[in-house]
């Protein structure tokens, strides 16, 4: 698997020149609107207003990668062609943080049920990250420009701070799987599983107050979102 991620990595990533091919599909809209967000026009453009290039993700993803684009090309004296793989760079950060957070969750998990006289590999959560942010089943995307990966890596935060406080803290463990979710939706706003999923298990455990403190925050965020953006962005991102 690593060997197969450093074969894609050569692939489209190089020191020497700016290469411009297609990792997944619809990158180059992203890159656009990433292009766009660095020289200061918007992002989010309306429909009937010629020419139309859709943005399909949420504020945080064009604003974090231009701001981090619009760095390097400045301060390595970049033209706009090395857009791509400068973009693409945060994108392979991202895989590595992942991968880093999903081994110490599952370490820690697994030292729990290790104590349940449940034996498991010492390799097994390394190995298990190893698949999700590197192996086949990523692919290019574990190097694209898109929001998927980051997104995955505010989940896997919020489900490590869940666990690590849920038993001892509950009130702490909601907020804190709060904010990295909601900074999950201002990434890629369809994902929302794992929200879902931390809510149903409150549900479960009959945790009425945390139930109720836990959707109207995220309510009150997303209607505040909603509020402020344009119109352009609300329907876009909707």
């Amino acid at each position: 698997m690593c060997a197969l991620m450093l074969v894609r990595l050569c692939d489209i990533i190089s020191i020497y020149e700016p290469l411009q091919l297609i990792s997944t599909v619809d990158e180059h809209a992203s890159l656009f609107a990433i292009w766009k967000s660095i020289n200061g026009l918007s992002v989010y453009g309306a429909p009937e207003q010629s020419p139309y290039a859709m943005a399909f993700f949420n504020v945080l993803f064009y604003k974090a990668y231009a701001l981090w684009a619009a760095f390097w090309l400045s301060a390595l004296s970049l033209p706009d062609a090395w857009l791509p793989t400068v973009c693409r760079v945060l994108t392979l950060l991202g895989s590595l943080t992942g991968w880093l957070a999903m081994t110490l969750t599952l370490h820690s998990v697994q030292n729990k049920i290790s104590a349940g006289k449940v034996s498991l590999s010492p390799l097994f959560p390394a190995f298990a990250a190893t698949v999700l942010f590197i192996g086949p089943m990523t692919g290019f995307w574990s190097l694209t420009v898109r929001p998927d990966v980051w997104a995955v890596v505010f989940e896997i935060i919020a489900v490590a701070f869940f666990l690590r406080y849920y038993a001892t803290r509950k009130q702490s463990a909601v907020l804190l799987a709060f904010v990295f979710l909601m900074i999950t939706w201002l990434v890629k706003q369809p994902s929302v599983s794992v929200a879902g999923g931390i809510g149903l298990f409150l549900l479960f455990e009959r945790q009425w107050r945390l139930l109720v403190i836990y959707s109207t925050l995220f309510i009150i965020a997303w209607a505040l979102v909603l509020y402020f953006g344009t119109d352009a962005f609300r329907g876009s991102i909707l």
